[in-house]
C-alpha cells in the first residue's frame, strides 16, 4: 500500500485548454508538469515514504476516473493541490473519496489554501498547508505514521482544533539548493507538450518569490520573499532532464527569472561551456531585461521570453501597481526581435478605472509591440490579491460549493458582456491579420511546425473568437 498519493484534478478550464479531447490525445496548447507536487513527492520520497503522483489534469481524468484510480492504488494519505479555479472540483472530489470504505486521510495545499486557510473546514478535511509545504509535509507524515512530534510545531500546517481553524507559522525555504529535484519519474512525461516545440518538454524553477505587489496577483498570500537557486544546482537539473528524460525544451516558470541578471549570465555561461543541446524560455518584467543579458540568453538557447503587459495604457498599468513605462516594453520587445528571441505578451481586460477605449488601446499597443504570441484574459479576482481584499469569504465558499461564480473584475460602467466581447475582439484583431499570418509562415522550418501552427490557429479561432 502506498503511503501518499499526490494529485491535481482536472477542471472545466482544463477541458478548454486541452480542447475537450474525448480520446485524451494531446491538445494544441502548452502543458507543463505540476512542479509543486513534484517537489513534495521527491521530498517525501527522500524522507523514506512511498509516493505516487497522479497528474489528473495532464491525464485528463474525470472526477470519477480519479476517484477510481485512488481506490485502485489504495494510498493511506491523499494530498490534493487546490487553486482557486479548481476549488469546486476539489470540493466534489473530496466528497466522493470520503464515500469509499476506509477512505484515506486527505491533505490539501496550494495557493487557494494559502489565501483562505478556512477552506479546510468548508471542504471537510483535517489538514492543509499554507505556503511552501516540503518541510511541513514530512513532519506531518512523521506525526501520522510514526506519532513523532506535535501538530503545533509543523511549519505551515492548517488544522482544526476544537472546531476552529488554526494556522501554524510558516517561513520560506531559504536554501533552495537543499531541495531534491521534482520527481519527474513519477509522471507520464509523454503528456507534457507544446504546439510550438517538437519533442519532450518540461518546466523548471530557478527561484521562488517576487518582490513586487501587482494588484491582481495572489503571490503575497503564498510568500513574496525572493530566493534563488545557484547556477550550478540548476545546471544539475538541466543535465538530468536532458539525460534521463530526453527533454529538448525547458520553460522556466519563475515569477521573475531575470531579477538577478549576473546569476542568469553565470547560468548561461555554464550552458554554453558544456555545449548543452537545450532550448528554453522564461517570463520576466520588461524593466528587468537588458540587451547584454538577452544576447547571452539567446546564445545559451533561449527561444522565448514572456512579458506581462497587463494593460497597454500606462496610467492603467500604474494603477494596478505594475509600474513599468511603455518605453520599457517597446525597448525589450525590440531587443528580442533583433536577437531572434520570440516574445509572448500577457494582457488582461478589467482593471480599476479602465474604459472600453483603454481596452482598445491595449489591443493596439500589443500589435505595435509585434510579439510572436499574445495571451488575452479577463481579470479574475483572486483571494490574497489587492483586488480581492474586500471580497467576503461567503463569495469563495459559495463558489467552492457550486452556488456562485468565480468573481471577475468589472470596471464601473462596463458589463460582463463588454469584457467578453473585448476578449474575443483582442484575439480576432491580433491573430487574424495578413501580416501575422505571413510572419508565422516565414518562421516555419519543418512539417511539425506547419502542422502545429495550423492546429493551434484553428484552436484559437474556435475557442476564443467564434465562441
Amino acid at each position: 500500500m502506498t503511503d501518499i498519493l499526490l494529485t491535481n484534478p482536472s477542471y472545466s478550464f482544463t477541458d478548454l485548454v486541452k480542447l475537450k479531447s474525448k480520446k485524451k490525445s494531446k491538445g494544441f496548447y502548452v502543458n507543463y508538469p505540476p512542479l509543486g507536487l513534484g517537489y513534495l513527492a521527491s521530498s517525501a520520497r527522500k524522507a523514506g515514504y512511498s509516493v505516487v503522483l497522479v497528474d489528473g489534469s495532464a491525464e485528463l481524468l474525470s472526477e470519477n476516473e480519479l476517484v477510481k484510480k485512488i481506490k485502485l492504488l489504495g494510498p493511506k494519505i491523499v494530498g490534493i493541490l487546490v487553486t482557486t479555479q479548481t476549488s469546486p472540483v476539489v470540493f466534489s472530489l473530496i466528497k466522493k473519496i470520503k464515500k469509499q470504505k476506509n477512505p484515506p486521510e486527505i491533505i490539501v495545499g496550494g495557493p487557494h489554501i494559502s489565501a483562505i486557510p478556512e477552506t479546510i473546514k468548508w471542504i471537510g478535511v483535517k489538514y492543509g498547508f499554507i505556503g511552501e509545504g516540503e518541510r511541513g509535509l514530512i513532519k506531518l507524515l512523521q506525526y501520522l505514521f510514526e506519532k513523532k512530534g506535535s501538530l503545533k510545531n509543523i511549519e505551515g500546517l492548517v488544522r482544526i482544533d476544537k472546531g476552529k481553524v488554526v494556522v501554524n507559522p510558516n517561513y520560506p525555504i531559504t536554501d533552495l539548493d537543499s531541495l531534491p529535484f521534482p520527481a519527474r519519474d513519477l509522471l507520464n512525461n509523454e503528456r507534457y507538450f507544446s504546439p510550438v516545440h517538437g519533442g519532450r518538454i518540461t518546466s523548471m524553477l530557478s527561484s521562488r518569490g517576487c518582490p513586487f505587489h501587482c494588484a491582481y496577483c495572489s503571490r503575497p498570500a503564498i510568500g513574496r520573499q525572493l530566493r534563488f537557486r545557484s547556477p550550478a544546482n540548476i545546471m544539475q537539473e538541466i543535465e538530468e532532464v536532458i539525460n534521463d528524460f530526453g527533454v529538448v525544451y525547458i520553460e522556466f516558470v519563475d515569477d521573475l527569472f531575470t531579477f538577478d541578471k549576473e546569476r542568469i549570465i553565470k547560468l548561461c555561461d555554464l550552458i554554453i561551456k558544456k555545449k548543452l543541446k537545450i532550448n528554453w524560455g522564461c517570463q520576466t518584467r520588461a524593466d528587468q531585461a537588458s540587451y547584454r543579458l538577452l544576447k547571452k540568453m539567446k546564445k545559451a538557447g533561449c527561444e522565448k521570453v514572456s512579458f506581462g503587459l497587463e494593460s497597454g495604457v500606462e496610467h492603467i498599468r500604474y494603477g494596478i501597481n505594475k509600474r513599468i513605462p511603455d518605453k520599457s516594453f517597446i525597448r525589450a520587445s525590440a531587443w528580442c526581435h533583433k536577437l531572434g528571441i520570440e516574445t509572448n505578451i500577457f494582457v488582461m481586460f478589467g482593471h480599476p478605472n479602465e474604459k472600453l477605449s483603454d481596452m482598445k488601446q491595449s489591443i493596439d499597443f500589443t500589435k505595435k509591440l509585434d510579439p510572436d504570441y499574445a495571451s488575452f484574459y479577463i481579470t479574475t479576482v483572486l483571494p490574497g490579491s489587492t483586488l480581492g481584499e474586500n471580497i467576503k469569504n461567503k463569495v469563495w465558499k459559495d463558489y467552492l460549493s457550486g452556488k456562485g461564480q468565480l468573481p471577475i473584475y468589472r470596471p464601473a460602467g462596463i458589463s460582463t458582456r463588454d469584457l467578453e466581447e473585448m476578449h474575443r475582439r483582442a484575439f480576432r484583431e491580433f491573430y487574424i491579420r495578413p501580416s501575422y499570418f505571413l510572419k508565422r509562415l516565414l518562421k516555419i522550418r519543418s512539417y511539425h511546425q506547419l502542422k502545429n501552427t495550423v492546429r493551434s490557429g484553428l484552436a484559437v479561432i474556435y475557442d476564443f473568437i467564434l465562441k
